[in-house]
Order: structure tokens, then sequence, then C-alpha cells
């Protein structure tokens, strides 16, 4: 099979968020719960006013703490209570979200779900809980999680919003718009769930679900990069490559690294016959985000195009390992589902993501596996190997 063959139905420049970034951050943790802090600011120093604090006025103190991103302060705050109630719910709950934010994710997870089990009906615990579950790839737990919260808060728009790119990243794009629709329902301004509703309609070449909200995006914001890079992958989408070129001209001339613009500018050169114009744009791509296939077998055929065809070889190659990486991702997270107190999925997708040149994913898999079992050997062993290969960033 020829290069250009096996290249063939590569799809015109679609959105850009990979189909799946499994464990890459614990991003969403921070995320979900940011309405609690400002800062981690740490530190023990004196309470004001030394005297015996109600329970409700230290569940409320501690509260503050929290709001002002102090976590130290907080756990103090609710320790009087726990010493006298080891299974208080709500100040379990307040100590669980400190210990979040100081990312003591094991002993948060355990102090959270001991105060669910008490008292169920706190959303903001059930959100912390469902960021770490999700952190570490225990998408059902997560997700369940997040949905029981958005019950208790039907108004919120953040739980929807991480049950979007929870399901994004299992590449479940339908309910992913789904969940991007109801943010948005909950808080019309809400940047990020439009442009997740857009991202995932495009996926699913629904173009008739995107345009409403592009229009809309485009008209409060004329000049946002990411909203002109969607539009950009719209235009594709719908066979307009100078207009999609347009866009992605204004995206990249206010962000460079913008990928959806990258690939839609790239996707339009290649069709117009400029394989030269596309080659500078994907290869840019390819640095902005390694992983995405889409980039990566456009780029083999405009380089077997233009008679680069040991290149084009070492591209497909590249993009066949992360394909295989990727199949090995959706069988471990289903073995995470189905035995999520094991660290061994965990630290098997580790390896496989080691072994495919994506240090980010490779990193967090470890350390969930950790966050189980602290002494995990091949976790660990993962963990020093990467510190080895990266001396001049290693892994954190």
């Amino acid at each position: 099979m020829s290069i250009d063959s096996e290249c063939q139905g590569v799809p015109a420049a679609l959105p850009s968020t990979p189909r799946r970034r499994r464990l890459t951050t614990i991003a969403l943790a921070v995320a979900t719960f940011a309405a609690l802090m400002t800062a981690a600011v740490l530190g023990w120093t004196a309470l004001a006013g030394r005297g015996r604090l109600s329970r409700r006025e230290a569940l409320a103190r501690a509260t503050e703490y929290l709001r002002r991103g102090q976590p130290s302060m907080a756990l103090r705050a609710v320790r009087p209570i726990l010493d006298a109630d080891p299974n208080a719910g709500e100040a379990l709950g307040l100590a669980g979200m400190a210990l979040a934010i100081l990312d003591h994710r094991s002993e948060a997870r355990d102090a959270l779900e001991r105060a669910l089990k008490r008292q169920p009906k706190q959303p903001m615990a059930l959100k912390v809980l469902a960021a770490i579950h999700l952190s570490t790839g225990d998408y059902e737990r997560g997700l369940a999680r997040l949905r029981a919260a958005a019950e208790l808060d039907p108004g919120d728009p953040r739980p929807w919003l991480a049950m979007g790119r929870a399901y994004q990243d299992l590449g479940r794009d339908p309910e992913s718009a789904d969940c991007y629709q109801a943010a948005y329902h909950r808080d019309r301004h809400c940047r990020e769930a439009r442009l997740g509703l857009v991202a995932a309609a495009l996926r699913m070449h629904r173009t008739d679900r995107a345009a409403p909200h592009l229009i809309e995006m485009l008209r409060d914001a004329p000049e946002d990069p990411e909203a002109l890079g969607l539009a950009a992958c719209h235009a594709n989408e719908l066979g307009h490559p100078e207009q999609a070129a347009a866009f992605a001209a204004r995206a990249l001339g206010r962000d460079p690294d913008n990928f959806d613009a990258l690939l839609a500018r790239a996707t339009s050169a290649s069709l117009k016959g400029d394989p030269r114009g596309a080659l500078r744009d994907l290869e840019r791509a390819v640095e902005v985000k390694p992983i995405s296939i889409a980039a990566l077998r456009l780029l083999a055929q405009v380089q077997s195009r233009l008679g680069q065809a040991g290149a084009a070889r070492q591209v497909l190659a590249r993009a066949r390992a992360i394909e295989e990486s990727f199949v090995f991702f959706d069988r471990l997270t289903a073995e995470i589902a189905r035995r999520p107190n094991d660290p061994e999925p965990r630290w098997r997708m580790g390896q496989v993501a080691a072994a495919a040149n994506m240090p980010e994913i490779a990193v967090n898999s470890f350390q969930a596996a950790l966050l189980l079992d602290p002494g995990c050997l091949p976790a660990r062993t993962g963990l020093a190997a990467l510190r080895k290969n990266n001396p001049d960033h290693p892994p954190q």
C-alpha cells in the first residue's frame, strides 16, 4: 500500500481537542473547585479570636478560608469538630476539599467519601471528589459524582462543563455536546460551554448545530482566536477552503499556535493544490499537538506529494503508534471502570504512554497508581525512568 493510499480519507480539519486526553493533569480538579480558591496560600497562623468557636462558626470560618485560598487554615478550623466527631459530614467535606487543594489526593478522596456517606447532599464535595476520580482515570465514578452534584445544584454549569470534558476525553461526542449544551442553558455567557459545544458538533459533522453558536460567538467577540479557529474548521467542513483560510489567518494573527487554525489552513492549502503552504502549517501543528493523528496523517500525505517519502513513512509510523496506544487506553479505561481500586490498569497505561512518547499521560498514570498503592513498584520504576530520560525537564 502506498503512502498516499494509506493517507486517503484524512478528514478536513476538525476541532483539535484530542479525542482522548487521558489523565493529562489534575487541572480538572482545580477547575472544578476554582471558585473556592484564589491561590494555595499555605502556613499555620493563629486563628483570630482564640475563644472557643461554635460548630456553625467553625464551619463558616473554614468555608471562608477555602474561598480565600487558605486550605491549611480551613483544616485547622474544622479540626475541633472532627476531634469531637470523626464522621461529622460537613466538616469532613470541608477537610476533604482543603486536602484536595493541597494535592493530598488520597487523603482528600477518603475524607470526601466518608463525608458523603454521612451527609450526601454536599454538591461541592461531590464536585471535588468527581475531579479526583477523573484525574486518576476513573471516569465512571467521576461522571456519577458529577451527575449527583448537578441534581443537587441544578443552576450550576460547572458539573456539566466537567461532564462535557470527560465525555470528550472518552470520544463520546454526542454526550459531550449535550453536556456543554446543558452548561450553556445555565449560563448563556459561558464561553467554554459554547466552544465545547461547537467543537463537539463539528467532530460529529453537525455543522447545523455548530453554526448558530459560531455566529453568536463571533458577533460577541469578532477577533476571538479560538472562535475563529473553529469557524475555519466549520468552513472547511462546508467545502469553503477560501473562507476557511481567511478565518484561520485571522486566528493565527492573534494566536500563532492555534491548532484548529493551523490544521484548517493546512487543509485548505492542500485542497487548493499548495502542498508547500500546507507543510509549514502542519509541521507547526504537530509541534503544538504531537498526538493529533489527523495532523500527522495529513502531514504524511503532504510530504509524500512533495517527494519526501522517507519523512512520510516516519510520520505514518508515529501516527500508527499513537493509534495503537489509544486502543490500549480504551481497554485500560474500561479496566479501570471494572477495577477502580486496582493500580495495575493505571501503571500499565503509564507504560503504554511512556513507550508512545506521551510523558504527561505517563506521569499522571503512574501517579494515579501510586495514589492507590504508594508502594507500587512498576509505577515508581516508570516515574524514575521518565526522570532519567528527561533530565532537563523531569516529571513532577
